[in-house]
Parts: C-alpha cells; sequence; structure tokens
C-alpha cells in the first residue's frame, strides 16, 4: 500500500524567479500538460506559480505588458504547502484541503532532505486518498481505527531496509484483570485511550516519519526511521500514567491495587494498569526477517514487564539481559 507522499510525487521543471514570464509561457506552451511550475534554484523553493494564475495575471487590461516582460517572482505564490517525502498521504490531503480557496488546487510541492522534489496534483492526491482510505477501511483495527496486522508486516519489511530504525512494542499490565473486573466495555475505552495517546507521542510530539500500528487486544506497535526513541518512550509513559488514574474508582486509587481473580481463579492484590514498552533497533543489531524481530521483540518485552509499574526498555541497554 502506499504509504508516503513522496511515493506519488511527480518531477517537473523548477524555474528561478527571475525568469520572465514569456519563458514561461514558452514552457507552458511546450509542455501542454503542466499545470504549474516551482519557482526555485538548486533545489531551494522560493514558491509556485500555477498555469491558470499566471494566465489570470496576464489576461487583465495591461497585465500582458506588464508582466510578459518581468519576472515571475512578482507573480509567484510566495507560500505554497510544502510537505515532506515521508509525510503520510492522509495528512498532506488533510493538509491540502485546510487550504484558501485560491491555494485549493494547487500543486503540493515535495521535498526530500530539504531540496526540490516533485509535486503531487491535487487530482492524484485525492485518488490516492480515496484508494489508501478504501485500504485502510478492509485492514484497520476496528477498535481504534489504527492499521493492523497486515500493513503492521509492511511495514516491518520496509523498516529492515532502512539504514536506522527503532521498534516500540507496546503492552498494557495488568489489562486482564481490569477487564474482568471493570467490563469488557471499560476495557474498550482504555485500549482506545492508549491507542491515542501512542499516536499523540508518535504524530503529535515526533515531525519525522513514523507509523503506529495495532496488533491486536492491548498490543500496539510504533515504527520511525531514526534513533531519538527515548524522547518519545518518556512523552508516551508520562501521559499514560497520568491519565491511568480516571480509569479506576477512588476506592481502588486510595489501595492502589484492585482484587482480582489471577490465571488460578484465585483472589489476590493486582497493580494498577501500567505500560510497557520495548525498544529494538538496529545500531548495533542487524535482524534479517520480520519474523526474527518478532521473536527478539517478544523476549525484551518479558524482560520489561519483570518490574511492576510503567516503564521502557531498549535492546542497546540491556543486550545481555534477553
Amino acid at each position: 500500500m502506499l504509504t508516503f507522499i513522496g511515493e506519488i510525487a511527480e518531477a517537473i521543471p523548477m524555474v528561478s524567479k527571475s525568469t520572465l514570464g514569456l519563458n514561461v509561457n514558452q514552457l507552458f506552451e511546450q509542455h501542454p500538460d503542466l499545470e504549474g511550475a516551482v519557482v526555485g534554484h538548486q533545489g531551494i523553493i522560493d514558491g509556485l506559480l500555477m498555469k491558470n494564475k499566471f494566465y489570470q495575471k496576464i489576461a487583465v487590461k495591461y497585465g500582458y505588458d506588464l508582466f510578459m516582460g518581468r519576472p515571475i517572482e512578482l507573480i509567484m505564490d510566495t507560500s505554497p504547502l510544502v510537505v515532506d517525502y515521508y509525510d503520510s498521504i492522509i495528512h498532506v490531503s488533510t493538509k491540502a484541503m485546510h487550504r484558501t480557496q485560491s491555494q485549493l488546487y494547487d500543486y503540493v510541492i515535495v521535498t526530500n532532505n530539504g531540496s526540490f522534489y516533485g509535486i503531487v496534483s491535487i487530482k492524484d492526491l485525492l485518488q490516492t486518498f480515496a484508494e489508501v482510505q478504501t485500504y485502510l477501511a478492509r485492514f484497520s483495527n476496528p477498535l481504534t481505527g489504527l492499521p493492523g496486522n497486515i500493513m503492521i508486516e509492511e511495514q516491518l519489511e520496509r523498516a529492515l531496509c532502512q539504514p536506522e530504525y527503532s521498534i516500540f512494542y507496546f503492552d498494557l499490565n495488568q489489562f486482564k484483570a481490569y477487564n474482568d473486573l471493570y467490563g469488557f466495555k471499560q476495557g474498550d475505552l482504555v485500549i482506545r485511550e492508549t491507542a491515542a495517546m501512542i499516536q499523540d507521542g508518535f504524530y503529535g510530539y515526533d515531525s519525522n516519519k513514523k507509523f503506529v500500528g495495532h496488533i491486536g487486544g492491548d498490543d500496539f506497535i510504533g515504527i520511525i526511521h531514526h534513533y531519538n526513541y527515548r524522547a518519545i518512550c518518556e512523552h508516551i509513559l508520562r501521559q499514560f500514567d497520568q491519565s491511568v488514574r480516571h480509569f479506576y474508582s477512588l476506592e481502588d486509587l486510595d489501595r492502589g491495587f484492585v482484587i482480582a481473580y489471577d490465571r488460578d481463579k484465585k483472589l489476590k492484590e493486582t497493580p494498577l494498569l501500567s505500560l510497557a514498552i520495548a525498544v529494538i533497533t538496529n545500531q548495533h543489531t542487524t535482524f534479517h526477517s520480520t519474523n526474527e524481530l518478532s521473536a527478539y521483540a517478544s523476549q525484551l518485552k518479558s524482560f520489561c514487564k519483570l518490574t511492576s509499574g510503567s516503564r521502557y526498555v531498549v535492546d542497546v541497554d540491556y543486550p545481555s539481559k534477553v
């Protein structure tokens, strides 16, 4: 499935802001399918000139004489929508639809590593967005709306091909006891709220390329293509520990634990909900398959859950523990 906006970007000519209107006119005549031109120099973007707006300018009284022999920086849009190659198609679609009416059908400009990469027309963007939405509806988790296991597998395979990646495995501690005590409806609320906090940690706190999925039950996964995992973990755990109090009665909160049946059907004191995060990177270890990665993740997650309370562990910190 297409995920990143850069995957549907199309290369078009870049012209400098000193280019005369008559030269841009020749460009549009030579390339009739071209709807606009990106203005800039050596990959640095200065603006955007859409063909329809160019001809509107020269069509007014004195417009031809005024603009055809002068630089296009006088009529270019200096604040076009510019996005990164690894921005999600869904996210870019939302931003594109929130532009002003005058910019609504303009190209979306795509950069990669800060340099001009290509453009996406609004037609291609909306068509791909519809395809992505259809795909997500078929393969997303119905409770959280997050991508499910088919898309998770795709993203893991992509991650293994990247020079840098960090993969987060999230698991709620004591969720079964909570679900048994408070009921499935309240348990589903905890799952949805946890999903929202994880998404906030990735999409609201971290601006780089990322992916969040719902493996099933109380298990989630996150992927980033860099090693700035500690700040994300700390942000999510801080949010979770602040929010988890709202899921309990005052009596249970004051007590600091709940009385629930264990797996042997015996009543026992059970700690309150907490969140465990196991982070795996390729800083020191190379994984050759998603099965190999998952097997190692299971070991690291089990180690993380040995200690009560919310915490995260990273493979580079505990190489001899799992």
